[in-house]
């Protein structure tokens, strides 16, 4: 449903019922959904903008600070990076060593850098321009379906099912707190 400000339903859009994965572009015009297909949605019209099919299953999705860059994470450990004005590829990179579904990915705010995280339980970080690692993370003890990064992004945070997040200050390999 699309609701204006003082609560008139605007109208109904429908959507699969497979789609678990959500993200909107920082200013707020494309919305990013994911299934076994990369699906752009015009968040003011409401109307589909792009069904891209894609070859494994969207697990992960993220947009960089500016926008530009749209990042989707597959079942089978790889990261894909997408113009988000043409929605053409731009890239990827294997965000994982075996085929692990990756479970969260996200952008540095300044967007050099490119956080994943994996059914493996690692998070990796890379250069974006370059696809080049620049930290791998073991820690946690079960899967990370988030990793957030600070707002200078001198941090990043990794939240666990093992019911903890961590607070890596890269490139250092082990975290500089423990939260339980």
């Amino acid at each position: 449903h699309h609701w204006s400000s003082d609560g008139r339903m605007l109208g109904r859009h429908f959507l699969s019922d497979i789609e678990t994965l959500w993200a909107f572009s920082p200013d707020a015009r494309l919305l990013a959904s994911g299934n076994d297909d990369l699906i752009l949605w015009d968040v003011a019209s409401g109307q589909l903008v792009n069904r891209i099919a894609q070859s494994s299953w969207v697990t992960a999705l993220a947009f960089s600070a500016d926008g530009r860059t749209l990042a989707t994470g597959h079942d089978d450990g790889v990261v894909k990076l997408w113009d988000s004005a043409t929605q053409k590829p731009t890239g990827e990179l294997r965000a994982c060593p075996r085929p692990v579904p990756l479970s969260a990915v996200a952008f540095s705010p300044r967007g050099d850098l490119i956080a994943t995280a994996g059914e493996d339980r690692v998070v990796r970080v890379w250069e974006t321009g370059t696809k080049k690692p620049v930290a791998e993370l073991i820690s946690h003890t079960d899967r990370v379906p988030a990793l957030a990064w600070s707002p200078d992004g001198r941090l990043l945070i990794s939240a666990g099912w093992d019911t903890s997040a961590r607070v890596w200050r890269l490139p250092q390999a082990d975290p500089v707190i423990l939260l339980n």
